[in-house]
């Protein structure tokens, strides 16, 4: 998942010319939110109760990654 992820970000930010990424999962959703971390994402905010989903409420978690940001994590890669 981690390299369709970097193809995604490459293309938006290279070819689309993005400023900027948004990302959202549930709470307990640790699995996206480990790949959107390790990508660079980073928490913006919890919605509180955000979705009614399995006959419960749900926290919604808001990422971003702004094209600067992973500018930064590329080159520190090299």
């Amino acid at each position: 998942m981690t390299e369709v992820i970097k193809t995604i970000l490459k293309f938006a930010f290279i070819k689309l010319k993005l400023h900027k990424l948004y990302a959202s999962c549930f709470e307990e959703n640790v699995a996206s939110r480990k790949v959107l971390e390790k990508n660079g994402f980073m928490v913006e905010g919890v919605l509180k109760e955000q979705r009614f989903r399995f006959g419960r409420w749900h926290n919604e978690w808001k990422f971003g990654l702004l094209k600067s940001d992973w500018e930064n994590k590329i080159r520190n890669k090299v």
